[in-house]
């Protein structure tokens, strides 16, 4: 285990973005807090306790701020390494560009960069979003080539895309079930029905 005191860290720097967004035209919203401990378990909380037994900590503070009338979300990315240090990116060549807002589709996005090429975007559900992000830098971070990294990153988000796609069948399946057993109890209702009417 660390000496490092993460929870301290993590406070520090949640105060810091706190009073950077205290204004009239800046609000903060909260941080989430993600644990990485020394067996890779990642432990996302909206309270910094589970940093207790951190190796690595990564920080995500969200706040709002006015522009035009109109109120948009944002997102900062820390990230604090096993020397204590905190830093804007995971290394020399990949961080966590965040804020993005996809007017579009009206949300905010987050998106894992390699050099500057965007390799790896996700919006929302950030607890769960995190620890693919992570799982996919732990696998790319000693990739050298671009192409490499960019195959790597398309197997990994076909791989979740599969993943979805059984848990809607098994989903479905679930469903179907349940409609199944309601039309059975509806049936021998009305067989039962009959028994008394006929």
């Amino acid at each position: 285990m660390t000496d490092i005191n993460f929870i301290e860290l993590a406070e520090y720097c949640q105060r810091r973005y706190k009073e950077e967004k205290n204004s009239d035209n800046k609000k903060y919203i909260s941080t989430l807090f993600v644990a990485i401990t020394k067996e890779g378990e990642i432990i996302p909380s909206t309270t910094p306790h589970i940093l207790k037994d951190a190796e690595l900590c990564i920080l995500l503070h969200r706040s709002t701020y006015k522009n035009n009338n109109y109120w948009w979300d944002s997102l900062q990315f820390e990230f604090i390494n096993s020397n204590g240090v905190i830093l804007d990116r995971f290394d020399d060549k990949f961080k966590l560009v965040a804020g993005s807002y996809n007017v579009k589709e009206n949300r905010l996005e987050l998106s894992l960069k390699y050099k500057e090429n965007s390799i790896y975007s996700f919006s929302e559900n950030w607890e769960n979003s995190i620890i693919k992000v992570w799982k996919l830098y732990l696998m790319l971070k000693d990739i050298k080539t671009y192409e490499e990294i960019k195959l790597i990153t398309d197997l990994y988000q076909k791989d979740e895309k599969i993943l979805e796609l059984e848990n809607q069948i098994e989903d479905f399946k679930f469903s179907n079930y349940l409609l199944e057993q309601e039309r059975n109890q509806y049936k021998s209702l009305l067989d039962e029905i009959k028994q008394i009417v006929g």
